[in-house]
């Protein structure tokens, strides 16, 4: 009788239990595959427990300080400057002459068109004189009336160069300060486009922000607000809205905007042209229920967490901050809401639906 070697069974069954166990795993490499499909990575959910808390909608534009007033000073008519008083920082009154033109050649024209008018003048004397005892035809009467026009004409010549004279002097409108050192002198050729100097009140200082028309709607008079200027980074200045312009400007950008002023009253030297920006309070609550910003979902929607899934849930808004929004309703204190990770909601590996039923 013949015998199977010990040795060789062995081998066998070495070779049968490899197999099995190879299967095995590889079945259960598919169950495990299979199963952890489509898996929710819970480490990428970020939640927030809603509680009440104070909340504050605000509105944020930018802008810089400016003059309480302030006066481009301009000649109305171009010429030759004869002399002018003006320096950076110099001190000026209401009515202070600031330049003034040579008047030389100003007076010679108005000498020419005053003998100019006496001429037309006589002229119109002697067509009266001419036609006084003659029937008044129509003929006459054109003649008449173009002598009166020619008189009107140089009467109007007259005063214009006499104005011209006048107005050759600038002075400055406000009391107030030179904004900067002037770029024309004495001898200089001027037209009446150029700007001759400007003069600022020396009053407080004021910081004009352009806010967007979106926005515009919001604001009020007398609504608190901080200002912040690159110049002083560490400090905050307490304002309010002080005037709301009543016409729009249009933006370096194109974007249609207004001009909105906050006076500024600070122990710190101000200077003209300071950039700077501004937060607008438009609102203010306190506790009340909020969430974060990107809690919300196509601007009505949150999901709160129950249990192991979550619920997809309108809600109504109240005011806003730039972090924070109010809720209304549709969520309740002490619930939480996700705040990141939307795109794992969905997701459901089948193990974890299993295991969601039996814990649900």
């Amino acid at each position: 009788m013949n015998f199977i070697d010990p040795k060789l069974y062995i081998s066998w069954a070495k070779k049968i239990v490899n197999k099995k166990v190879i299967i095995s795993l590889i079945i259960l490499f598919i169950i495990w595959t299979v199963g952890n499909r489509n898996a929710q990575d819970a480490s990428r959910i970020k939640l927030y427990t809603v509680t009440p808390k104070s909340i504050e909608s605000t509105i944020t534009s930018s802008g810089k300080i400016q003059a309480e007033k302030s006066a481009v000073l301009h000649f109305q008519s171009a010429g030759q400057i004869a002399w002018i008083n003006a320096k950076q920082g110099q001190q000026v009154s209401a009515g202070e002459a600031i330049a003034s033109l040579n008047t030389q050649t100003l007076q010679k024209q108005l000498k020419s068109d005053l003998n100019t008018y006496m001429t037309d003048r006589t002229k119109l004397d002697d067509t009266r004189d001419t036609y006084k005892d003659q029937p008044l035809t129509d003929a006459i009467k054109r003649i008449a009336q173009r002598s009166e026009l020619t008189v009107d004409s140089s009467v109007l010549d007259v005063e214009i160069r006499d104005l011209a004279i006048r107005f050759s002097t600038i002075t400055s409108p406000i009391n107030g300060y030179i904004v900067a050192d002037p770029t024309f002198y004495p001898g200089s050729n001027v037209l009446v486009t150029d700007t001759i100097a400007t003069v600022a009140s020396s009053g407080k200082p004021q910081f004009i922000a352009e806010v967007d028309e979106t926005d515009i709607g919001k604001l009020r008079l007398n609504q608190n607000a901080n200002i912040s200027l690159d110049a002083f980074p560490d400090k905050t200045f307490s304002s309010s809205v002080a005037q709301i312009a009543p016409q729009a400007t249009t933006t370096t950008t194109g974007a249609t905007a207004f001009n909105v002023t906050f006076d500024m009253d600070s122990s710190e030297p101000l200077l003209l042209g300071m950039n700077g920006s501004v937060q607008i309070i438009t609102g203010e609550k306190d506790n009340v229920l909020s969430i974060p910003q990107e809690a919300i979902v196509n601007d009505k929607f949150v999901w709160v967490k129950k249990g192991a899934n979550y619920e997809k849930r309108e809600v109504s808004k109240g005011i806003e901050s730039d972090t924070d929004v109010e809720i209304a309703s549709g969520i309740s204190d002490q619930e939480t809401v996700v705040i990141a990770g939307f795109d794992q909601l969905q997701k459901a590996s089948l193990f974890q639906k299993v295991k969601g039923l039996v814990l649900k």
